[in-house]
């Protein structure tokens, strides 16, 4: 492609979008050049790469012009062009994804020309759709308010001003606002944390303190915002209480966007503050992401991001699951982004497999894993721990090579995971050499020493070492 802005705007525009804006340059209304319209139907030729051979200025030139010596600065000029009227369809394009903004401004233009009666039939219509809209988010909120305030006017062009009007367009903003507000305040405060930015908000305190006084005003959406901010603020129980309370019954009110949000920050809490070995708190996590997938509150449309199908895969294994597990990784394969399917379907098989000591199943799924992986310490682990159970002593030697191999080449591994891994690979040295070369170990001190939840695994190990006891 070549480098210019216009034809990175007209690469951004898939096949509907650049037929419509075929259309758009063709209207009269938008432009009357027919130089420009040429311009489009030369480039439409080049379309999407603009990168092919015959995609030269002078050829391009060549075609706009017959027979006219080369100018690139006349050729400049007519790209700036046809790239001022890109940025104006994508403007509209932009104004169209939302379909109130068409009454917004029919509203307040009918008001401006005081044409009363085409004002009374629209506002009829907009409300009509708003009241009848299932999500209530911020957009609903701005939309109304703005609606609100168009009434507002109108009945103050007729005098017919009431407080009922003024009352609607107060109540409109204050949840418009306070939605705006929360919902910044708690995306930064999880970027400060995430981030370790040092920052004191300017009004935060007194912006919550305003709304535990004015709850009762407020829609359930915009009580989502709030509770998912004293959360992310706080950290206390309660509003993890009142903020999964609020998801679950108002989940219908909620964008796709805010709901995985909410879902998110229930489930950042739990790790942060809960006993991530309790059973309970397995259950628990388990809970919310079964509600995340099966109501397909998903990042972005239609997918499960390969974090949450294998978290939930761990967890169903841990709470012995495994005829939900073996449902769920065939119901949910195509969920998962096609770039990671096929090696995150098969490693889900693998963990499967395992779990219920099927290990030649297991390690056939974990052969067919191929290319890149998004957990290379994890498949490397799985393999040395099925060579153990098929008592495969030249694999389980090799596979124990390579992955301290891994451990100690790899300098993108963090301390934490290093230090995990490190653990468990110490402890299968020396019950590789207790079982296979018959070496002399003392299995008390080794049990205690695999007692120890920083050590991967380390429940599978210590069953191993207790099987020897026995």
């Amino acid at each position: 492609m070549l480098k210019s802005r216009l034809f990175d705007l007209l690469g951004s525009l898939n096949e509907a979008e650049f037929k419509k804006f075929g259309e758009y340059i063709s209207s009269p209304y938008f432009n009357k050049s027919k130089v420009l319209i040429k311009l489009y139907s030369i480039y439409k030729k080049h379309y999407p790469e603009f990168s092919d051979e015959g995609f030269l200025k002078s050829k391009i030139f060549s075609k706009l012009f017959p027979g006219k010596p080369f100018n690139e600065s006349l050729l400049r000029n007519y790209n700036s062009d046809l790239l001022a009227l890109g940025e104006k369809f994508l403007s509209q394009v932009n104004f169209n994804r939302n379909g109130n903004n068409h009454y917004r401004h029919l509203l307040n233009e009918l008001n401006i020309r005081g044409i009363n009666s085409l004002f009374k039939s629209n506002y009829g219509t907009v409300m009509n759709l708003l009241d009848s809209s299932i999500i209530k988010d911020t957009m609903y909120h701005y939309d109304r308010y703005f609606i609100k305030q168009e009434k507002e006017q109108n009945s103050l062009n007729l005098k017919e001003l009431s407080g009922e009007d003024m009352r609607d367009s107060e109540i409109s903003i204050i949840n418009f606002l306070f939605s705006v507000m929360l919902e910044m305040y708690a995306y930064n405060i999880n970027q400060i944390e995430v981030n370790k930015i040092k920052y004191d908000f300017l009004i935060l305190n007194e912006l919550i303190t305003l709304v535990e006084s004015k709850k009762h005003l407020l829609d359930p959406v915009v009580l989502i915002h709030y509770y998912r901010l004293m959360l992310h603020y706080t950290g206390k129980p309660v509003y993890f209480d009142l903020l999964k309370r609020q998801a679950e019954e108002h989940s219908d009110l909620s964008g796709e966007e805010n709901h995985f949000d909410t879902y998110i920050c229930l489930i950042n809490y739990v790790k942060k503050f809960k006993d991530m070995n309790s059973t309970e708190t397995i259950r628990e996590l388990f809970d919310l992401r079964k509600v995340m997938i099966e109501k397909y509150i998903l990042e972005g449309k239609n997918f499960i991001s390969q974090n949450i199908f294998l978290s939930q895969v761990r967890s169903a294994i841990k709470l012995e699951y495994y005829d939900w597990l073996a449902e769920f990784i065939e119901t949910y394969k195509n969920s998962l982004p096609e770039n990671i399917k096929h090696n995150t379907y098969h490693y889900s098989l693998a963990l499967y497999y395992f779990s219920i000591k099927k290990y030649q199943e297991a390690l056939l799924n974990i052969s067919l894993i191929s290319g890149n992986v998004l957990e290379p310490l994890e498949i490397k682990n799985l393999s040395v721990r099925i060579y153990w159970h098929l008592n495969d002593f030249e694999r389980l030697l090799s596979g124990l090579l390579l992955y301290k191999q891994y451990l100690a080449k790899n300098r993108k591994i963090d301390k934490v995971t290093l230090k995990k891994h490190k653990g468990f690979t110490v402890i299968m040295d020396k019950l590789f050499k207790y079982k296979f070369d018959k070496k002399n170990i003392d299995l008390i001190a080794l049990e205690k020493q695999a007692d120890n939840t920083e050590i991967l695994y380390n429940r599978w190990l210590l069953n191993e070492i207790r099987e020897f006891k026995k």
